[in-house]
């Protein structure tokens, strides 16, 4: 939707004006999409795809390559931080779409267990991350079991 595009193109161009490499995971909306939301935030796309600061990618390619393996996942993105702080980055800010979810062989609880080991697989290097849920498209007990692994959240442009 034009809200959430516009929360998390706000959200990349913080974390890319404070130093640090940004990754976007799409899956409902096609990288175009994201890329366009993001120039019109500012962000210059093609300059900070080509330095390595932008990445936008396919959420399938992370989270379903040969299907749904929590640890495989974790240990993927905990090197994508590590490599961030190696290549002088101040941390990693990952916004990824949950819709990849409904295409999961894996039961939601699986998927929110990730979520919770994600969050402690990385406490060396600071990761922000935020996690977006079409609530159109998730029922109330599995955004309710999402809410609870999740510190912070922005809900119709809200903390």
């Amino acid at each position: 939707t034009a809200t959430q595009l516009d929360a998390v193109s706000e959200f990349l161009a913080h974390g890319l004006e404070a130093g640090h490499r940004c990754v976007y995971l799409a899956d409902a909306n096609p990288p175009s999409r994201i890329e366009d939301a993001l120039r019109e935030a500012g962000v210059n796309v093609t300059a900070r795809t080509a330095a390595g600061d932008l990445v936008v990618r396919d959420a399938s390619a992370v989270y379903l390559d040969g299907g749904f393996d929590l640890d495989a996942t974790v240990s993927e993105l905990r090197s994508e931080a590590e490599q961030s702080a190696l290549d002088g980055y101040k941390g990693l800010w990952l916004a990824g779409e949950n819709t990849w979810a409904f295409d999961a062989e894996a039961s939601f609880e699986r998927i929110v267990d990730f979520e919770i080991e994600f969050d402690s697989a990385c406490p060396d290097h600071p990761v922000t991350a935020l996690c977006q849920y079409d609530l159109r498209r998730f029922d109330g007990s599995a955004a309710a079991k999402a809410l609870r692994t999740h510190r912070q959240v922005i809900y119709d442009r809200a903390l």
